[in-house]
């Protein structure tokens, strides 16, 4: 959604402001959308559509929470994604989330767990539960389930993924 690329954006923005100014592009373009740094570089955020980013020439795409953008709006979106991402040599695409049943998000995840001759594809799972982060331990977890549910808890913390869940 709208509200949500714009959200990222401004972390973008924020990110930027506080990475060191040696490493900081001059920029061209700062208060409208899109941002453009003087090497002619631009960052953008779009809603997940089927013709938010078609015809552009993308280096990097970020999706967040993939999972949670409906079967039938992912599939047109990711087609005419995909086309413009495989067209660049270099183009990197990053697709993040929390599983929210056994969707495309599922499918792709799972592909990217196994070998390209086993049946996979070429995206890399990085799989980072709870426990990775440096503030949570087993009282967090213990609180967390407490005012949840422990099956909230697998899905949203534990990367789990559960058929109609």
């Amino acid at each position: 959604k709208a509200k949500g690329a714009k959200s990222i954006l401004k972390r973008i923005k924020k990110g930027y402001q506080d990475t060191t100014t040696w490493l900081q592009q001059g920029v061209a373009e700062w208060n409208k959308e899109p941002i453009e740094v003087e090497n002619g570089c631009v960052i953008q955020a779009s809603a997940t559509s089927s013709d938010s980013i078609r015809g552009d020439s993308l280096s990097f795409l970020y999706v967040d929470e993939c999972a949670f953008i409906k079967g039938n709006i992912w599939d047109e979106f990711w087609k005419s994604t995909y086309a413009v991402i495989s067209s660049g040599k270099e183009s990197k695409c990053v697709i993040t989330s929390t599983p929210d049943g056994m969707n495309h998000f599922y499918h792709i995840h799972t592909a990217a767990m196994r070998s390209v001759e086993e049946g996979g594809s070429y995206f890399e799972a990085i799989d980072v539960p709870w426990h990775r982060h440096p503030d949570r331990d087993e009282e967090w977890k213990q609180t967390t389930i407490a005012n949840t549910d422990a099956m909230s808890f697998k899905q949203e913390h534990d990367i789990q993924f559960r058929n109609g869940y």
